[in-house]
């Protein structure tokens, strides 16, 4: 799955500009790119009941019926992955047979445009220092913010939170934010200020994880509508960066391709997400800090984009050609950040 990730969420904003004018192009990177965050709030729900928790069946090692417990529940995963086999195939199926390559008449000049190729790509979003920026914006926090998701369960075990409540915050906090993510995006897509919206979710998500961890901790009473609260707040506000993240990524860095840097952009986030999955396997290193973790980069981050020049490069060649032509003009494309 990390392997193939920098491939499907470089999808997003290919398609967008292949597909999509420049004023509906972040609303349709977030549509695309948020489609998989709707399946990882769904596995929170589904998965509880297609694979049974060791746990529960109360079972040790030295038990006789503890191997075949362990075959039974073997089995279960093996379903649950035939069955996201299946799926996947069928979607694959899909793209082959029915989707084309692009659309009979461009959307935008820049739709048009060759983009550099795959290895000057890389040389120069390695020497571009705002791209290094956002990226490591990007993939600190939702890198964090993903791996602490998958290990929800076991960080709050510890506060005598069972699984069931653990999945149910998981689920909220990712559906809240597909919704939320296509909404900036409607706003991002008539006003820009892709810059300014990412440091105030920050900052919202800053707080909203401050307070689940005081709650954790007990310094604040625990009360389950304040983790719902406060988790579906922090997770509206992360996930819900990753198209304007994505957008603003591909603007900073063009002409590389949508492809190249998106690409670039998730495997800065697995890498992230590998570290804060690793730190775990250190003796006695406990799950206390992962709260504190995630709240760390989300204040990180907030100087980082402070510091971030802003710049549409593809936007301001789509508003150029757009000028020399009045009658195909779109008022729509009209962003403050660049007028």
């Amino acid at each position: 799955m990390g392997c193939v990730s920098p491939i499907y969420f470089s999808a997003g904003t290919l398609l967008s500009s292949t597909w999509f004018p420049p004023h509906q192009r972040i609303t349709a990177t977030a549509i695309a790119s948020l489609a998989s965050c709707t399946g990882t709030a769904l596995s929170f729900v589904i998965g509880p009941h297609l694979v049974d928790d060791i746990d529960n069946s109360h079972l040790t090692p030295d038990d006789p019926g503890y191997k075949k417990e362990v075959h039974r529940l073997s089995q279960q995963v093996m379903k649950m992955l035939y069955i996201h086999f299946g799926v996947a195939v069928g979607l694959l199926l899909l793209t082959l047979f029915t989707f084309p390559a692009k659309p009979p008449k461009p959307p935008s000049a820049t739709a048009t445009m060759e983009r550099v190729d795959f290895k000057s790509g890389l040389c120069k979003l390695l020497k571009n220092p705002q791209f290094q920026l956002i990226a490591f914006a990007y993939g600190l926090t939702t890198g964090v913010y993903s791996a602490w998701c998958s290990d929800l369960a076991l960080n709050l075990k510890q506060f005598d939170i069972g699984d069931e409540t653990s999945s149910w915050l998981g689920f909220w906090a990712i559906m809240a934010a597909s919704v939320s993510g296509i909404t900036l995006s409607l706003l991002a897509d008539r006003l820009g200020a892709l810059k300014l919206l990412l440091i105030m979710l920050f900052i919202v998500a800053t707080a909203g994880f401050s307070v689940f961890s005081l709650i954790c901790m007990r310094i604040i009473p625990q009360s389950a509508s304040l983790f719902y609260l406060t988790s579906v707040i922090g997770g509206l506000c992360l996930n819900g960066s990753i198209p304007l993240f994505f957008e603003l990524a591909v603007e900073s860095s063009y002409p590389v391709a949508e492809g190249i840097n998106t690409g670039a952009m998730t495997l800065s986030n697995n890498i992230y997400c590998l570290i804060f999955l690793s730190l775990p396997l250190i003796p006695k290193v406990g799950t206390s800090w992962m709260n504190w973790f995630l709240v760390g980069s989300c204040v990180l981050c907030v100087p980082t984009m402070i510091i971030f020049k802003e710049r549409y490069r593809r936007l301001e060649i789509d508003l150029a050609e757009s000028s020399t032509q009045p009658a195909s003009l779109d008022n729509s494309l009209n962003y403050p950040v660049i007028n």
